[in-house]
């Protein structure tokens, strides 16, 4: 019998939403320039980084001196920019090559195990514009904690749906690394889907409420993402059933 074979404890990471745009001028519609947008990360480079899981966040909670680099462009128009991303768990996360034998040999079936995602926010890329006074601290703190919902949101959607993406970016190859390289592309390319939908969301969002001082739709969608943070609590990572 063929021992089996284990990849390292990967993860594909991607940020979501990593600039949350927040308008700080009435009726001008945002440049692009202050969208959110999307990059790839490797947890590797997330190791050292001051991250925290999804809670309440605080003004203290934005520790970077400048916009992150996407967002400079537009940086007098912002109010604060949020860095989160959409991570699977590091302790538990690993992509295994089972073998199994056939008639001319043996092949093995690559998957992924205790793949479980969250929402990270990265305190030393987030940053709160500190000569912005067109919007009260408060409306711009509750604008960034919704970013950082809906990106917790979407870490809990993939976890309920962890046993379909399992199945999805299972491969099988007569080479183990080979089998093990190919589930993490197809997880690396779900991860970077997922990404695009969370951005259109954080879009929508923007595109609802940052257009100055608009307290009632930002409310409206508060209601919203604390519904769905509630009906996904099981889903959220470390929950218990």
């Amino acid at each position: 019998m063929k021992r089996v074979q284990r990849a390292v404890a990967i993860a594909a990471a991607l940020a979501g939403a990593g600039v949350a745009a927040c308008g700080a001028n009435a009726g001008k519609p945002l440049p692009s320039e202050a969208r959110g947008s999307t990059w790839d990360v490797h947890s590797s480079e997330l190791a050292g980084r001051d991250l925290v899981s999804y809670r309440a966040l605080r003004r203290s909670d934005f520790r970077a001196k400048l916009p992150p680099p996407q967002a400079r462009a537009a940086a007098d128009r912002l109010g604060a920019a949020t860095c989160s991303y959409l991570v699977p768990d590091r302790e538990t996360f690993q992509i295994r090559a089972n073998p199994r034998q056939r008639g001319d040999g043996w092949e093995y079936v690559a998957e992924a195990e205790g793949l479980r995602f969250s929402a990270a926010m990265d305190r030393g890329c987030s940053w709160w514009n500190p000569s912005q006074r067109a919007l009260p601290a408060d409306y711009v703190l509750a604008h960034e904690q919704i970013h950082f919902a809906l990106t917790e949101i979407h870490a809990r959607e993939l976890n309920q749906r962890g046993a379909e993406i399992v199945r999805e970016t299972r491969a099988v190859h007569r080479d183990p690394q080979a089998a093990i390289a190919e589930t993490t592309r197809k997880i690396e390319a779900l991860l970077r889907e997922e990404s695009k939908a969370l951005l259109a969301r954080n879009d929508r969002f923007d595109a609802d409420t940052s257009l100055g001082h608009r307290p009632d739709a930002q409310r409206a969608w508060q209601r919203r993402v604390e519904k769905e943070l509630a009906e996904t609590a099981r889903f959220a990572s470390g929950a218990r059933p």
